[in-house]
């Protein structure tokens, strides 16, 4: 091998190894996005259950103050259903994420 071609060699083992470190970094800022939002639908499922539970409650109370209550069964629903769709988001989020881990690691 001649002087040249070993410049050549270095060149790429040097790029190669810049790839790798950016897989490396992109891998890490992956992992540590899939955690995040893992610890978000954590919280959001413990605030969904809340919801649901004063919900339950406030159901049983409908009888006694109908008014008052309609308006916080139907608050309480809204919350509800925008927990649901938030948690949904986060899970499709947190399944890109994880598909992207896949195929950079």
């Amino acid at each position: 091998y001649d002087m040249a071609h070993c410049a050549q060699m270095e060149a790429e083992i040097a790029q190669q190894n810049k790839i790798q470190s950016s897989i490396r970094q992109e891998t890490y800022l992956l992992k540590k996005s899939a955690n995040e939002l893992k610890d978000q639908i954590a919280n959001l499922s413990i605030a969904l259950r809340e919801i649901q539970a004063k919900e339950r409650q406030l159901s049983k109370e409908v009888v006694q103050s109908p008014d008052r209550i309609k308006v916080d069964l139907a608050t309480a629903t809204q919350k509800l259903e925008g927990l649901k769709d938030t948690i949904s988001r986060t899970q499709r989020e947190r399944t890109l994420v994880r598909k992207r881990m896949e195929h950079v690691g």
